[in-house]
């Protein structure tokens, strides 16, 4: 039997039937589409909490919450570890220890300190030290570099303030 590969879309922040696969008669995703007919699709799949990087380390290593003990957001902590631990089992690491070549494109936001990369991931880190901007990633400002392009220019960031002084997480480019 041949290995097969894998492909793991997750989104967050929209309904359920965002997509044709899921129901919605507007919505033109054929290749998602495909994708779902041909695959495994999740239709009963829960987030173990709201908050965004416990449920990510909960997905990563298979545990609750209060397994893993990553129960809080950087930019919301009151001093919770915000990294899981070294040695905690991973589904990529897994993948990697199986043969496959694994990749993580979008958003991060499963730690602070630690990256994609130290969880099993294979190639660019695109989403940076967490859950920035990927402009702000450290393997695509290199890619930048050279390559001779400019940096990504941001002229304003948008969402106010946060609820602990720091600047809004959505940003503006520089020719909107």
């Amino acid at each position: 039997m041949t290995t097969p590969n894998i492909l793991f879309l997750m989104t967050d922040q929209h309904r359920v039937d965002t997509f044709g696969a899921y129901g919605n008669p507007c919505a033109k995703t054929p290749v998602i589409d495909e994708i779902a007919r041909t695959g495994t699709r999740f239709d009963r799949w829960y987030t173990p909490t709201a908050i965004c990087t416990p449920a990510r380390a909960s997905l990563l290593t298979g545990m609750a919450p209060f397994r893993h003990r990553v129960l809080a957001n950087h930019e919301r902590n009151v001093g919770y570890i915000e990294d899981i631990e070294d040695g905690t089992f991973t589904f990529p690491e897994a993948l990697q220890k199986a043969g496959y070549s694994t990749a993580l494109v979008g958003k991060w936001h499963a730690g602070h300190e630690r990256t994609a990369r130290s969880f099993g991931f294979d190639g660019p880190d695109l989403p940076g030290q967490a859950w920035h901007n990927p402009i702000e990633a450290p393997d695509y400002l290199d890619y930048l570099a050279e390559n001779d392009l400019p940096p990504y220019e941001i002229s304003e960031r948008i969402r106010g303030t946060l609820p602990n002084g720091g600047p809004g997480n959505l940003a503006l480019p520089g020719s909107w």
